[in-house]
């Protein structure tokens, strides 16, 4: 699977590859779900990430309780 995203003010672009089966996993955490895998995007160190749901939701889950 390839993610990528490019800067609209910029030449920049973004790719993060993730390896099959590691990428079936990810498509089904977000139940095929490419908008709401969209939302999970973010830059670190000039890098394109995509942030772990589970654990963020885990993390709003403690932190809510």
């Amino acid at each position: 699977m390839f993610v990528a995203a490019y800067d609209v003010e910029s030449s920049a672009s973004f790719l993060i590859t993730v390896p099959f089966p590691k990428a079936q996993e990810i498509v089904e955490i977000f139940d095929h779900n490419f908008d709401l895998m969209s939302e999970y995007l973010s830059f670190s160190r000039n890098k394109l990430v995509m942030l772990n749901p589970v654990s963020l939701y885990s993390r709003f889950k403690f932190r809510m309780s």
